[in-house]
């Protein structure tokens, strides 16, 4: 019979480390890429020494501790997936809708229409030092360009609000 601790160690080691991947990948907040990185590390020593322990008064189910390493390479590589990654929410404030709409830098999308008040995000590989830039025509027919973020690169990915026609200052998330 399984020993009850390396069935609920296994069992929260891996819906604690769920719910942390999860937090990150849809907050994009890089506090819980480090929460991650640190409870991997702890969570490991724990089911390390409860493994120990297991083997020292001949409980049995030591081999589901081990289940962890797998699902841990796999929250790992989201994890990594995803600092390479920016998810740019533009937002139009323009007043006016805005045409051909063009992002450039670090990978280059396009869209189409983004009418007044409406958002649309798109997701942008980083594979180099870069800086992403969009271009679009205002609903009078005029040219406009601004910088999105003057500055990304790998392991920086995140999600990121920006505000249509305010400068990359007031885009800042602090």
């Amino acid at each position: 019979m399984i020993h009850p601790l390396a069935k609920y160690t296994t069992l929260f080691t891996f819906l604690i480390a769920l719910l942390i991947c999860l937090a990150y990948v849809f907050t994009g907040d890089m506090q819980y890429g480090f929460v991650g990185l640190y409870y991997f590390f702890g969570a490991g020593i724990i089911n390390v020494i409860i493994m120990i322990f297991l083997a020292i008064i001949g409980g049995k189910g030591s081999v589901y501790l081990l289940l962890n390493i797998p699902t841990a390479i796999v929250f790992f590589a989201i994890g990594i997936y995803f600092t390479s990654i920016m998810r740019v929410t533009l937002i139009n404030h323009t007043g006016g809708n805005i045409r051909n709409i063009k992002i450039t830098g670090c990978e280059d999308e396009q869209l189409d229409l983004l009418e007044n008040g409406d958002s649309e995000t798109i997701w942008i590989d980083i594979e180099h030092d870069c800086q992403i830039e969009m271009a679009y025509t205002t609903s009078k027919g005029k040219r406009k360009s601004e910088v999105i973020m003057g500055y990304v690169t790998n392991g920086m990915g995140q999600k990121y609000e920006h505000y249509i026609g305010k400068s990359e200052y007031y885009n800042l998330n602090f």
